[in-house]
């Protein structure tokens, strides 16, 4: 089968018993909408990860190395304005060890098994996140533990990947997901919620307020926890949202209510985030 045909069945497999489904919306991309009327509180979406990044199984001592390695050098000498993307990038880092041996185990690479699960929407390359790639790949050179297409521009690929369909959890680490991403981000107008469910490993999409058929399901990409610990004592919340949805998704909120108040809020919002897939 042709790899956008298998790749089109097994996105609408993912939808079969959920009350939504995808859609292309004028900006964004794809999105999830309600097939029918649903309720406050009901699960719009249950789903398993295609990736954690706490995943071990499968991954070989010399990525684990080479991980380490990578994440102690760029804690030493990364400028001190990228430390907050260091800091995560070893979560980042681990989700494309997970799939890099999810990729081995099937036969294939890793970017046609991506490209086969729907999972192309590319978060923005910063300076921190081309460092880490960069620094990966050459590490694994050094030990002889690159495979013979792994580059520097695989990794940064995989990494993008990573950063765009993401949800980060509040215990540590990151889920990627598949179905979840497929979700728009919203800030004012965000209508669906996601709860973790850290002993089945699954992800539940519960609706905050009732959605009527038809609705766009969205969330929002931040967790409060991160934008707190971003913002820090005194800083400025609104500025610090603007920014992490710029740098790290790629998304632009200047029609968002959240931070412009005499604008109305864009529920379409999106650009590669870790709910949003663009075309």
């Amino acid at each position: 089968r042709r790899p956008d045909v298998e790749a089109a069945a097994y996105l609408s497999s993912l939808f079969e018993d959920a009350p939504v489904e995808v859609r292309h919306t004028c900006r964004a991309g794809r999105g999830l909408f309600a097939t029918r009327d649903i309720a406050e509180g009901d699960v719009v979406l249950q789903c398993r990860p295609f990736v954690d990044s706490r995943q071990r199984r499968g991954i070989s001592l010399s990525y684990r190395v080479a991980l380490t390695a990578c994440i102690l050098f760029l804690r030493i000498f990364a400028p001190a304005d990228t430390h907050a993307t260091v800091q995560r990038g070893t979560t980042w880092l681990q989700a494309v060890c997970a799939i890099v041996a999810r990729a081995r185990d099937q036969g294939t690479r890793p970017t046609a098994l991506l490209e086969v699960r729907c999972l192309g929407a590319h978060a923005p390359i910063t300076r921190a996140t081309a460092r880490l790639a960069r620094d990966f790949v050459r590490v694994l050179v050094f030990n002889n533990a690159a495979p013979a297409w792994w580059t520097e521009a695989e990794a940064r690929h995989l990494l993008s990947v990573v950063l765009a369909n993401s949800f980060d959890l509040p215990f540590g680490g990151a889920l990627v997901g598949v179905a979840s991403s497929m979700f728009n981000h919203a800030c004012a107008s965000a209508n669906v919620e996601v709860v973790f469910d850290d002993v089945e490993g699954e992800m539940s999409f519960v609706a905050l307020r009732p959605l009527r058929a038809g609705d766009q399901a969205l969330v929002h990409y931040l967790t409060e926890d991160a934008v707190a610990a971003a913002v820090g004592e005194g800083g400025d919340r609104r500025a610090v949202l603007r920014e992490q949805l710029r740098r790290i998704y790629g998304i632009d909120c200047r029609t968002c209510a959240t931070c412009y108040p005499s604008q109305r809020d864009d529920s379409s919002s999106g650009g590669g985030g870790p709910a949003a897939t663009t075309d």
